[in-house]
């Protein structure tokens, strides 16, 4: 059985135990213990996805932030490298990443081999290098 409706405002944590098709859905908290299937979502407040994996698939994704943190999790004595992997087909995906157990930024473009991108300090300004072969 399927409920049809044009418009629902929802309040006090209702139970829909069929399915349920909302042309404009009204509501100030939800809470979605199965799937949930729709066309087109937007949520104009804060957006809290628990759960180990997160799945977007997507040509594009824009973040206006500036940074991206990586390893948010990690508490206590760094041990997790982090970085950014690219995914090269049938090709060996490359990295560039930061290495905790040498505290050093490194890169790989075979997927094995990483290579340090070290930093030498000349007074007020930094000038990088990189340095084949380890």
């Amino acid at each position: 059985m399927t409920t049809k409706l044009t418009t629902a405002l929802i309040e006090d944590n209702p139970t829909f135990n069929s399915n349920v098709t909302v042309g404009k859905l009204i509501a100030p908290d939800i809470s979605i213990t199965n799937n949930i299937t729709t066309q087109n979502i937007l949520v104009t407040g804060n957006l809290t996805v628990q759960g180990n994996t997160v799945t977007v698939n997507s040509e594009t994704v824009l973040i206006a932030d500036n940074f991206v943190s990586l390893n948010s999790n990690q508490t206590g004595s760094p041990t997790e490298n982090a970085g950014i992997e690219v995914n090269r087909g049938s090709s060996s995906n490359v990295q560039i990443r930061w290495n905790e157990s040498t505290d050093t930024w490194q890169f790989s473009n075979d997927g094995s081999t990483y290579n340090n991108i070290s930093s030498v300090s000349t007074g007020k300004s930094i000038a990088m290098s990189i340095v084949f072969g380890g």
